[in-house]
């Protein structure tokens, strides 16, 4: 008895396995941005704002998504508030990524 429960226990955990492994290879990347301070006098601010996305984002993942996404951040650094390295940080945003 204590043999055939472990064993249907086993299938279930591997079932559930590998219908979340099959789940994740479906999701489509979604891709999106962020201009922070990345260095400067604020980088401290850009450096929590990066941790924070990261970890949303892991948990977002590994629940399955969002609407059939998996998300993706890329981060750009606008040097505590300059403007040229901001306007190049969209550039480079919303041209490659």
């Amino acid at each position: 008895m204590m043999k055939r429960t472990t064993a249907i226990g086993l299938l279930a955990v591997m079932g559930i396995f590998f219908s979340s492994v099959a789940m994740s290879a479906e999701l489509k990347d979604f891709n999106f941005g962020e201009i922070l301070a990345m260095s400067g006098s604020g980088s401290w601010y850009g450096t929590t704002m990066e941790r924070g996305t990261k970890i949303a984002i892991e948990e977002i993942n590994s629940g399955g998504g969002a609407a059939g996404y998996k998300l993706v951040a890329f981060v750009e650094d606008h040097k505590s508030g300059l403007s040229t390295p901001a306007q190049n940080a969209f550039m480079k945003l919303t041209s490659i990524h």
